[in-house]
């Protein structure tokens, strides 16, 4: 692919490369976005003996990471070409293994209609469950699910800690709420929509697909928010995760900060990367490498620590499903200028 960017391909590589996006339409379709930017020999950069050496080692390990895979890959080494070559890796080293292997399913277990009388639910791994008035909630790994005393006489109240995504069934009488934090309330008559909410991170997002939501803040100065289908609102507490636990237990209005974006399309795969954990693979669509951290610490067991805290800014986009830790680190290697080290269960990055 990257040969046929910068116009070095030969009659048979172009004719095996068809055949390939012929059986692949997803592949040919992320190829024709990156295709799609500027001419690469307008962005030629120079390059020292030594950036030479060091590209040629990481594009080495890259092959060695695919071969191991027993997946037919070809990384190429070439000055003219390289910012082709770079363009593409976010495909090869993130999406190459999602399109080309065969990944084991995801089992989601799935708990018939909740009693009355059992009131929290605590996922080990992703569940499903149906509440007493027919509500539909994905559980991920980790999270609890808990129904107030009183469900279903006024409110429809529930408390997350983790994350979910809610069907929920229409009662213009019964509101559903959705607490989630310590400073937010979701509250919605029948709609579909994804909360993450997990109490060591220093953010919470609500993601709406149908439908529409209310989402009311601890502070009531402020008025409502509302969002429509495919928008996502995330919220920060202002100066740091101790912070709110200070503030709930001095009793005092937590500081909170939010934006709200639409919810777009993975590039990778053209999946909605908010729901990935419902089909088991880790998505991510140009968020901050400090908030895919959180989703790494949780997904392989681990600490991270930012030894340098510019790193924290760069945005990333890729799909995993079954890689690695390490995997994952090398391919994020390949758009990001970062090094790591795994000593344990902890994890430096560092430039």
């Amino acid at each position: 692919m990257a040969k046929k960017m910068a116009g070095e391909a030969t009659g048979e590589e172009l004719a095996k490369l068809e055949a390939i996006f012929k059986a692949n339409p997803d592949m040919e379709y992320a190829f024709s976005v990156i295709n799609g930017i500027t001419d690469p020999s307008l962005h030629e950069p120079a390059f020292s003996r030594e950036e030479d050496k060091l590209l040629e080692k990481k594009l080495s390990e890259i092959d060695q990471t695919l071969s191991s895979k027993k997946t037919r890959a070809h990384v190429i080494t070439f000055r003219k070409s390289f910012w082709a070559a770079a363009s593409l890796l976010l495909i090869v080293g993130c999406s190459f293994l999602y399109y080309f292997l065969t990944k084991p399913n995801t089992t989601v277990k799935t708990v018939a209609v909740l009693p009355k009388n059992h009131k929290a639910f605590v996922a080990d791994s992703p569940t499903t469950i149906t509440l007493q008035d027919g509500t539909k909630v994905w559980l991920n790994s980790g999270s609890t699910l808990n129904c107030a005393p009183d469900f279903g006489k006024k409110y429809r109240e529930v408390k997350l800690s983790g994350e979910a995504y809610f069907e929920v069934t229409h009662n213009a009488e019964k509101p559903f709420i959705v607490e989630a934090g310590s400073f937010m309330k979701v509250k919605v008559l029948g709609t579909t929509f994804n909360v993450k909410a997990y109490p060591n991170d220093p953010y919470i997002e609500a993601s709406l697909i149908t439908g529409k939501i209310t989402i009311n803040l601890d502070d009531e100065s402020r008025a409502p928010i509302i969002l429509q289908p495919h928008e996502k609102a995330t919220f920060w507490v202002k100066d740091s995760v101790k912070s709110e636990t200070a503030a709930v237990q001095e009793k005092i209005k937590i500081p909170v900060s939010w934006q709200i974006n639409s919810i777009k399309p993975n590039p990778v795969d053209q999946h909605i990367s908010e729901l990935s954990w419902m089909r088991g693979e880790l998505a991510f669509n140009d968020i901050p490498f400090e908030e895919l951290a959180y989703d790494l610490e949780r997904a392989y067991h681990i600490s991270i620590e930012f030894k340098n805290e510019q790193l924290k800014d760069y945005h990333l986009t890729g799909v995993f499903k079954g890689e690695n830790l390490n995997e994952v680190l090398q391919a994020l290697q390949v758009t990001t200028p970062f090094q790591y080290e795994i000593t344990g269960q902890k994890v430096s990055i560092y430039k």
